[in-house]
Formats: structure tokens, sequence, C-alpha cells
């Protein structure tokens, strides 16, 4: 969770103290199934974070790449189901939802 990144480092610092990444250094995502829907692909699976297992679908695209896959998801989660205090940030309080991006190449 140290590698938890997005466009701005203030709110990254923020975030690793929320996630509380020393006690919960790991997050994790297990597919247990993948669907087509139309042009994409859903990724159903179980998503472990913050010590805590929740199921989770991602939109994905998924595409052979010289002879590699790469898998592009996205989607969304609320912090709050996985136990999580939104952060503050300059007396504002971070939105509950987070989205995720993903883009993996297996070789």
């Amino acid at each position: 969770m140290k590698d938890f990144i997005s466009d701005n480092e203030k709110r990254d610092e923020h975030m690793q103290s929320a996630l509380e990444s020393s006690s919960f250094p790991k997050a994790s995502y297990k597919i247990s199934e993948v669907v087509e829907n139309g042009d994409g692909y859903m990724l159903n699976g179980t998503l472990l974070l913050h010590g805590v297992s929740k199921p989770l679908s991602f939109d994905a695209t998924i595409a052979n790449e010289n002879g590699k896959v790469h898998i592009v998801a996205k989607s969304k989660i609320k912090m709050s189901d996985f136990g999580i205090e939104p952060p503050k940030m300059f007396l504002l309080t971070v939105r509950d939802q987070v989205d995720l991006s993903v883009d993996i190449l297996l070789k």
C-alpha cells in the first residue's frame, strides 16, 4: 500500500495514514470469473483491503500485445466499506468513493 499514488503528494500522505499502511501493508484482488460484456470484459472477484474482504467487479479490456496479455481495468470502492475513515485535508474530508485504475502487462 506504500506504493499508492495519485496526482497529489499531500493527498497520498493522508491516504497512507488513513489506510494504516504499516498495519495493512498489502491489498490483493482474486479474480473468480471473467465475463465477456459487449466490447470488453467484467472481472469479478474479491478485494482484500485493510483486513476486509469484499466482492468487487472491474470493467476491463484485455488484449494480446506481442505475446503479452495487457489488462486495463476500472472500478470504484467506498473506503468506509473497508473500515477506512476518509482522510481530512485542510478541514475538508476526502470523498468516501475511490476510483481504482489498474494497468497490468503479463509476460
